[in-house]
């Protein structure tokens, strides 16, 4: 039996589909708590990703009136979405990540702090280059587990 999967091929005879779905869930969860762990910090942080004119989570450039604000607060002008670190905070201890067998997703959700729009989906960006590394690691990661005895066929299977 041969699943193309993420534009690879793998081929397991002892590979059911209920347990190619679970791998492919297991994955999928793992990835996305992955994601919020370390790539989400990234949004409140002056790097290239969050750069207005280059960047790949696609940030709106900032008014000059709100740079001119955070300056006389003594913040960094620079640095999006970030004041004092409440909504940071507030986004990475509410936020979840759900999974099916076909994606992830991670949603931002705050409860302290009305978002607009944009604002969220800023937040919520991945990256060109995240994404093609996300697809990587879960190519390698269902390679694992689809080895593993505990997803293995139990019996033989009828033709």
């Amino acid at each position: 039996m041969s699943r193309k999967i993420f534009g690879w091929i793998v081929e397991r005879e002892d590979l059911t589909k209920r347990n190619h779905n679970k791998i492919l869930l297991i994955v999928n969860r793992k990835r996305g708590a992955e994601h919020a762990r370390k790539r989400v910090p990234r949004h409140f942080a002056k790097n290239k990703w969050t750069n207005p004119v280059s960047g790949g989570y696609r940030y709106f450039r900032r008014s000059d009136k709100t740079k001119a604000a955070k300056e006389r607060a003594g913040k960094d002008r620079l640095r999006p979405n970030f004041v004092s670190g409440d909504m940071q905070r507030s986004i990475l201890n509410s936020s979840r990540v759900t999974a099916t067998k076909s994606r992830w997703t991670w949603i931002a959700r705050n409860m302290e702090f009305d978002l607009a729009t944009h604002r969220k989906r800023e937040i919520e960006e991945m990256a060109d280059d995240e994404i093609e590394d996300d697809t990587n690691i879960l190519e390698e990661q269902y390679i694992r587990f689809a080895r593993k005895d505990r997803f293995r066929r139990k019996r033989r299977r009828r033709i």
